[in-house]
């Protein structure tokens, strides 16, 4: 028996590629086909034709670093209505401050914008939900416990007053508007008031061209002060960066 040699693709027979992604299928012909092909013709239907890549959906800002699988790179290049970023890392292997650069779709390439915790943000984005707990109740109460942080020691509170603004909790704040609550707090007592204090929690849904993701917010003022020998304090905000808020400010 012969059998004859396999052709290799020529111009004439060109190579064939993957066939371009699929848009959703509709609802109503999901429901249709499940009526009459079965489950097993779905699960077809539905079968992806290529992998495809998770959306980060914002856009980093330049210095900030973003990580890529395992690696973490420097954004050096990130302009306002482009689709693209440039990033750069020191190359491995290279002499001296040797870079390897490279440049990522920010929409569609998979990467995580890298937010190290500090005194004023906290990042929650990998935290698993808990139907009861869930991640917003917490990320308002990881809020607050970073906004007394800060009170206590800008303010330089002591012992008694400390244990007085241990008794404010996310109940004790009253909704403003969607996705923002507010807590007016007295330092000292109403015969001898050292501070005026503003708390405020709020949730935020950045637009996609932002290198903000979803968070919940918190800000700290003492817009009055009784006494001149207190410290002054500035105004202060930060961050717990979730993946999704359950509400916020329009």
């Amino acid at each position: 028996m012969r059998y004859e040699p396999l052709l290799r693709p020529t111009e004439e027979e060109p190579r064939r590629l993957p066939p371009e992604p699929q848009a959703p299928v509709p609802a109503d012909r999901l429901l249709a086909l499940q009526r009459t092909a079965g489950n097993a013709a779905v699960a077809r239907l539905l079968a992806p034709s290529r992998p495809t890549l998770a959306r980060t959906g914002h856009r980093p800002k330049k210095d900030q670093q973003i990580r890529i699988g395992k690696d973490i790179w420097t954004v050096d290049e990130s302009r306002e209505g482009n689709a693209t970023v440039k990033v750069s890392r020191p190359k491995v292997g290279g002499k001296g401050n040797a870079k390897e650069f490279r440049t990522i779709a920010w929409e569609t390439d998979e990467f995580t914008i890298v937010r190290p915790n500090s005194d004023v943000d906290y990042d929650m984005r990998e935290a698993l939900e808990n139907a009861d707990n869930p991640i917003f109740d917490r990320a308002k109460a990881k809020a607050l416990e970073l906004l007394k942080d800060y009170v206590i020691s800008a303010g330089d509170l002591k012992r008694q007053q400390q244990e007085r603004l241990k008794q404010v909790t996310v109940a004790s704040f009253q909704r403003t508007r969607v996705g923002e609550w507010r807590h007016d707090w007295v330092e000292g007592d109403a015969s001898n008031p050292n501070r005026d204090w503003v708390f405020t929690l709020d949730a935020d849904k950045p637009e996609a061209d932002s290198d903000q993701e979803p968070h919940v917010g918190w800000t700290a003022e003492a817009p009055k002060s009784y006494k001149k020998l207190s410290p002054v304090v500035t105004k202060r905000s930060g961050h717990i960066w979730v993946k999704e808020v359950a509400e916020f400010r329009t």
